[in-house]
């Protein structure tokens, strides 16, 4: 049997976080992303303060190990408020993801608890010359005494500067290709890893997105994750679960949205009353709400995937590929049916705008996701 309830934990936790997002996220998004410098700490502490960066840490490490369900349903409330904030917290549960897959007892009991304690995590796998031909990456691991010296650039790192670890692929000899790939888990203070830029970002303005440099950076030899040769393995198995993820943020991207244009198609009035009543907007309107529900139920099954331990690769690109879509579908008819508001600055709408276009290429693009979903038919 198919059901969509909610557990009544799950109903008591998604209200709470509601309400975290509206009165403490939402004001805060809103001063962060007008600055011209966001500081890159003060939305991590928040989300540290009520619990909501370490998600799917195990309860034996001090996290609430929540299902995928659950996460998903958090993630969406916090991007209701703010899609920048999300991502702080979907980047941590990236770069945590292979310490749940493969990682040792002792790597476990080192780094989970940090993420307990509030801290943020960065997944570094992108460089300038590697994004989604991961095959590709030029940052290596050169075997030494006692551990790995890894050098190399990594880009678009998310909570570049402020994580208190970073999960980082390299390869160990770019002549094999996919079979060189390793994982290496870096301390965020690690001499020779340093941020070269922060980036300027169009959207997602609240968390913070740079450059890492790995100037023969040391990593002992208990920071392999995994077995050898294994990365590549890993780093697919990461990416398909991620995908959900930054799905749900998209619906809860997209459902800010719609809530804004409801209000205003409500209040405001044209040729005698309100717009929501002209079936030119009233229409729009309930594509804007079918699509949502869509995605919702698409990132659920993704997630109910995970949790049931079944092939969830297709289900996760679709998942992200349809509900990132759908949140640039929404954000834009958003602006649309608000007019000039809608397009002028410090209006919400037009912060979720640019927001949502960042979820059609992080996490891969939408190009990528229909070439995996299309793998697997």
């Amino acid at each position: 049997m198919i059901a969509f309830e909610l557990t009544p934990v799950q109903e008591e936790l998604r209200a709470r976080v509601r309400t975290v997002a509206r009165d403490v996220i939402a004001p805060l998004a809103r001063e962060l992303d007008a600055a011209p410098t966001p500081d890159p700490r003060r939305m991590p502490e928040v989300l540290a303060a009520h619990g909501l960066t370490c998600l799917l840490v195990p309860e034996e490490f001090g996290g609430p190990g929540y299902d995928n369900v659950t996460a998903a349903l958090v993630l969406e409330e916090i991007a209701a408020a703010c899609a920048g904030a999300a991502s702080i917290v979907a980047a941590t549960m990236h770069a945590m993801a292979p310490l749940l897959i493969a990682g040792t007892n002792a790597q476990r009991a080192h780094y989970l608890p940090l993420l307990a304690r509030g801290g943020v995590a960065g997944f570094a796998l992108s460089e300038p010359r590697a994004g989604s031909d991961a095959g590709a990456l030029a940052t290596s691991a050169r075997p030494t005494e006692g551990g790995y010296i890894l050098e190399g650039q990594k880009s678009f790192v998310f909570n570049a500067g402020v994580a208190g670890f970073y999960t980082v692929f390299a390869t160990s000899d770019p002549r094999k290709g996919k079979a060189g790939i390793n994982a290496y888990l870096v301390p965020g203070d690690a001499r020779g890893l340093e941020v070269s830029e922060v980036h300027d970002k169009l959207g997602l303005r609240t968390s913070t997105t740079g450059e890492l440099l790995l100037d023969r950076v040391f990593v002992a030899a208990d920071g392999l994750i995994g077995h050898p040769g294994t990365g590549y393995l890993l780093l697919t198995q990461t990416l398909d679960w991620g995908r959900a993820f930054f799905g749900a943020i998209g619906v809860g991207l997209a459902r800010a949205a719609l809530e804004a244009a409801l209000a205003h198609a409500r209040r405001r009035e044209q040729f005698g009353r309100p717009i929501i009543k002209h079936q030119g907007v009233s229409f729009l309107l309930a594509d804007m709400a079918t699509r949502i529900d869509a995605a919702r139920l698409l990132v659920w099954r993704a997630c109910r995937l995970m949790d049931r331990e079944e092939d969830f690769t297709a289900a996760s690109s679709m998942a992200k590929l349809f509900a990132s879509e759908a949140a640039r579908y929404v954000c834009g008819n958003a602006v649309l049916i608000l007019g000039r508001e809608g397009y002028v600055r410090r209006n919400p709408v037009e912060k979720y705008y640019r927001d949502a276009k960042a979820l059609e290429i992080v996490e891969g693009t939408s190009q990528i996701q229909r070439m995996i979903i299309a793998s697997q038919l």
